[in-house]
């Protein structure tokens, strides 16, 4: 399965890949005001359309586990020859990106988590897979009940730079406060921001700032 992408920047520039949330009209799309400033800033951006959003078709429900999407972003990254790309997830896609630096660490440059991948989804109060559409957003949604905590231990192994950008308005400004403590343990290395007027929806809310933040970040982190 070919995943679409969406592209700013110069291709020889270091790689910098992002996968959306779910949601309504989510696709990489959503990227494009943050992913034209990081290209301004030197970085060749490419922001994938999950399967069933954007131009990328609907895949069976067990493509939708987040080693099987991880293995599709591996197959796209090879074939545009990107090599050590930083990674980028908001909500799902950083759940897709931690599964992915899980299973090739030494081809991780770096995390940015946009308020994801620091709470086990299926934690939450109401979460039961078992009620979900038989749809893209609910198959993704059943694939998030794997436990992204299990892929901490390898990124705190191999220390990969992390950034977590997170939100801080109800509802999920509160989940965030009573989460965090167990990411924060586990990945001491990570840089844990909160973002002031934040909602999850991270990356409408902050927009063109955004992407000056994360460049700004990378470049301190020598990328």
């Amino acid at each position: 399965m070919r995943l679409a992408a969406h592209e700013w920047g110069t291709r020889g520039d270091v790689p910098f890949v992002f996968w959306h949330a779910l949601g309504e009209g989510q696709s990489g799309a959503a990227f494009a005001r943050v992913g034209n400033v990081l290209a301004g800033a030197g970085f060749h951006v490419l922001a994938v359309d999950g399967p069933g959003h954007g131009r990328t078709p609907i895949v069976p429900a067990e493509g939708y586990a987040l080693p099987a999407l991880a293995t599709f972003l591996r197959e796209l990254l090879d074939d545009r020859e990107l090599d050590r790309p930083v990674l980028a997830g908001h909500s799902w896609g950083g759940g897709v990106a931690l599964a992915y630096a899980a299973a090739h660490p030494s081809d991780v440059r770096a995390l940015v988590l946009l308020d994801s991948g620091h709470i086990d989804y299926v934690d939450l109060p109401g979460v039961d897979p078992s009620t979900f559409a038989d749809d893209a957003r609910g198959r993704a949604m059943t694939g998030l009940a794997t436990r992204v905590s299990a892929f901490w231990p390898v990124v705190a192994e191999h220390e990969i730079p992390t950034l977590l950008l997170l939100a801080t308005e109800p509802p999920h400004g509160d989940q965030n406060r009573e989460h965090l403590a167990r990411f924060r343990e586990a990945l001491p290395h990570a840089e844990v921001r909160w973002e002031a007027g934040a909602t999850h929806g991270i990356v409408e809310d902050l927009g063109e700032p955004l992407g000056d933040e994360i460049a700004a970040w990378l470049v301190d982190q020598g990328l």
